[in-house]
């Protein structure tokens, strides 16, 4: 993280540097209608942002998959499957290898994610061995309840089945 590095005051230099370490520790991001939350894993450190556009206007980059987990076995994908998490009216869009899909998210317990219900689907067919990779990549994001950052874009893990699905930024 880069600043300007100008001089202030004492007493807002020394609010600028625990703002700056507070930012850099965060690992979990929050949504709500009032605005964005960001916290360590811990908990210890919270930076609280309200709305002050409406959140219809947040989305988060769409991103790409760049790795697909299933309990504990790397799953070999074809590089398309790309995904959108649009923060104000909660909806995720995207394409899984052959068809585009989309539904809706939101923010369960403990920051988990909750999708609401089934994707819908184009339901156009491929190959066999992509529909079945692209059904592997449904299920698996389907299945995923906790979300990290992680250096380049987002991960999405369900500590039950063992599946992990990372996107990195476009």
């Amino acid at each position: 993280m880069a600043t300007t590095r100008k001089a202030g005051p004492p007493e807002l230099m020394m609010l600028e540097t625990s703002y700056l370490k507070a930012l850099v520790s965060t690992q979990q991001v929050d949504v709500s209608e009032q605005g964005i939350r960001l916290s360590s894993n811990d908990g210890q450190t919270v930076l609280e942002f309200a709305a002050d556009v409406p959140q219809a206007h947040l989305v988060v980059r769409t991103l790409k998959l760049s790795s697909l987990t299933e309990s504990g076995e790397r799953v070999t994908l074809p590089d398309q499957p790309w995904l959108t998490l649009q923060l104000g009216d909660r909806q995720v869009s995207g394409f899984s290898g052959v068809n585009q899909y989309f539904g809706s998210w939101g923010v369960g317990e403990l920051g988990t994610i909750v999708w609401g219900g089934p994707f819908g689907s184009t339901r156009m067919a491929g190959p066999p061995e992509l529909m079945e990779l692209e059904r592997r990549f449904l299920n698996a994001l389907m299945r995923a309840t906790h979300v990290r950052l992680t250096e380049t874009g987002l991960g999405l893990e369900d500590e039950a089945s063992g599946s992990v699905l990372v996107f990195d930024s476009l």
